[in-house]
């Protein structure tokens, strides 16, 4: 097992980042309304020594181990989960549709806009295997979307069940702490944190 380091990503990871949110559902586009990518900063976790050259190529693959950028993934949705105050964290699942008998398999929290299928983790479901196994099932080879975000414990137990709106979309967009990306082809993921100041 190769040693992993967290790199963090001049401005031109943003383009990548927006071309992935373009690419989304109505998530996506809303992230990409309420989200100032440069009010944050852009990172990844690759080997140590990785070529500064060749992290900036995001579609290519060769890179990365995709175990290893799931675990350290999973290591950051778990310390955001860990956190105070209605915590979700939500995948766009772009490959799965309303009504997919498949559906039925995939055993994890999910939420539906429209056709639109969306996988769904709160603070209960903070255990690494439950978070690999939510975010597998939301990956798909040509993209990958999550975000890190707060609701609010009243407004999860009332909105977040079945169908959501596009106001609660729009308000998971904007209370947004974290948004993930599938790079490296799908072997590796970028990840914006919002700054805290």
């Amino acid at each position: 097992m190769r040693k992993y380091e967290r790199y963090v990503l001049a401005k031109d990871a943003a383009r990548y980042f927006t071309e992935c949110l373009e690419a989304g559902n109505t998530l996506a586009k809303c992230l990409l309304d309420e989200v100032d990518l440069n009010n944050g900063e852009i990172f990844t976790f690759l080997p140590t020594g990785a070529k500064p050259g060749r992290i900036v190529e995001f579609r290519n693959g060769g890179l990365a181990e995709s175990k290893e950028s799931i675990s350290y993934l999973v290591s950051e949705i778990q310390k955001f989960l860990a956190g105070d105050g209605g915590r979700i964290v939500l995948f766009e699942d772009a490959l799965s549709r309303k009504g997919d008998p498949a559906l039925a398999k995939f055993g994890t929290r999910m939420l539906l806009h429209g056709h639109e299928v969306y996988h769904c983790l709160l603070a209960s479901d903070s255990r690494p295997e439950r978070i690999t196994w939510t975010l597998t099932q939301a990956m798909s080879p040509h993209l990958f979307i999550g975000v890190m975000t707060i609701l609010g414990p009243e407004r999860i137990s009332t909105e977040l069940h079945g169908e959501v709106s596009d106001a609660t979309l729009k308000a998971l967009a904007g209370k947004s702490h974290g948004i993930v990306v599938g790079a490296y082809d799908s072997e590796g993921f970028l990840i914006w944190s919002r700054s805290t100041q």
